[in-house]
């Protein structure tokens, strides 16, 4: 299964980095080289989740600051109400959603080095999805 997850991480265009190689390949990692390397993705998946959060809920105060200019110019007039409100309850419906499946992903994935692929699976997928919507977000306002 862990050559399934290194496949995958390849075939995603994750590249290993000199430096990862070089430091799996020594007795500083402390464990099997395959090991080590799907940690050192897997803690580069997470660092992509922060930023990847980052960038969506600066996209988010932006749409939201865009949408009030809206209301505040068109005096309120939409087909469904205040934007405003439409836009938290999608995003809050959109984050179970979004939560939810790649936590599937994950556990489909979770085997060996105890559950490692599958955590990292899932942190991907989130990475994925999130700057999905920021460009929904982009696109939509």
């Amino acid at each position: 299964m862990i050559w399934l997850a290194l496949f995958l991480a390849q075939a995603d265009g994750v590249e290993r980095t000199k430096e990862d190689e070089a430091f799996c390949s020594s007795d500083k990692s402390g464990q099997p080289y395959r090991f080590c390397m799907a940690d050192r993705e897997h803690a580069r998946a997470e660092r992509q989740l922060v930023v990847a959060f980052a960038r969506a809920r600066r996209a988010a105060v932006e749409q939201k600051r865009r949408i009030d200019a809206f209301r505040r110019s068109t005096g309120d007039v939409t087909l469904l109400g205040n934007p405003m409100l439409v836009l938290e309850t999608s995003q809050r419906v959109w984050e179970r959603s979004f939560r939810a499946d790649c936590h599937l992903l994950g556990l489909a994935s979770a085997t060996g080095n105890a559950g490692t692929e599958g955590v990292t699976a899932s942190l991907k997928c989130e990475v994925d999805r999130i700057q999905q919507r920021v460009q929904f977000l982009e696109q939509a306002f």
